[in-house]
């Protein structure tokens, strides 16, 4: 536990005390929130609820996929790059706990980026006029949603860094397998009834997000999620302790 902290604190300090983190977190709320207002003018005079407005935007899960392969490509790629993982694997570290700390200080960085969009939905709610307030129980699904997708994205990109020493080709990787699985959920309308659509609307972030974010709570996608992204880090354990045996 105490080796998992340390490696947490230190990837959550190299974060935060990077300049490009605070440009990553710059250029995110920037971008999300003229798609968010973008999504208001369009939508002015209309009845809809504020979170569809927040969730629902592609703009704002593609942001979200960029974020995410932009924090991870870096996490062991760097650390197999400037040799700094032979010291790691030659201490009385384990793997798990090095791929564990990484992930959770990564995640954790995630979390902080993507929080303060909350405030788009106060902005809205101070300025606009016989606005309902926001049903906080669907919003908070939006979230847990969000997390959970986010956690997955992490897991992704962690796997590819851990299966090479450069960055930008762990860029490529884990950008390549989010996007392919992103945009998998929008051609189940192109099947009949059978076990390729039952697949393609399981693995729909889509779907996901608009059942959480109107208050549905279904189990599936927790289940897919959390094994999903479980999967992705005893992969990325096991590539990590594949190196100390080449040593």
């Amino acid at each position: 536990m105490k080796n998992f902290l340390t490696i947490c604190c230190r990837e959550l300090a190299h974060h935060f005390f990077s300049p490009l983190a605070y440009l990553t977190i710059t250029v995110f709320m920037g971008v999300t929130g003229l798609v968010f207002w973008g999504a208001v003018r369009q939508t002015l005079g209309e009845p809809i609820s504020p979170q569809l407005l927040l969730f629902h935007p592609s703009p704002l899960w593609l942001m979200i996929i960029a974020v995410s392969v932009a924090i991870t490509m870096r996490l062991i790629a760097e650390e197999k790059h400037t040799g700094t993982i032979e010291v790691l694997l030659t201490s009385p570290i384990d793997e798990a706990a090095i791929v564990l700390g990484k992930f959770a200080g990564a995640f954790c960085f995630f979390l902080a980026i993507v929080a303060p969009t909350a405030l788009f939905l106060v902005v809205l709610r101070s300025f606009s006029v016989g606005l309902n307030s926001p049903d906080l129980g669907k919003i908070a699904g939006g979230y847990f949603c969000l997390m959970l997708v986010g956690s997955f994205y992490i897991s992704v990109g962690l796997l590819a860094s851990a299966l090479t020493r450069r960055q930008v080709m762990a860029a490529v990787l884990s950008f390549s397998a989010i996007i392919v699985l992103f945009f998998a959920g929008y051609f189940h309308h192109l099947f009949d009834e059978g076990p390729i659509r039952s697949i393609l609307l399981y693995i729909s972030i889509r779907e996901h997000v608009s059942d959480f974010s109107m208050g549905i709570i279904d189990s599936r996608p927790v289940v897919f999620y959390l094994s999903s992204t479980a999967l992705m880090l005893f992969v990325a354990t096991r590539a990590v302790e594949a190196r100390r045996w080449k040593q």
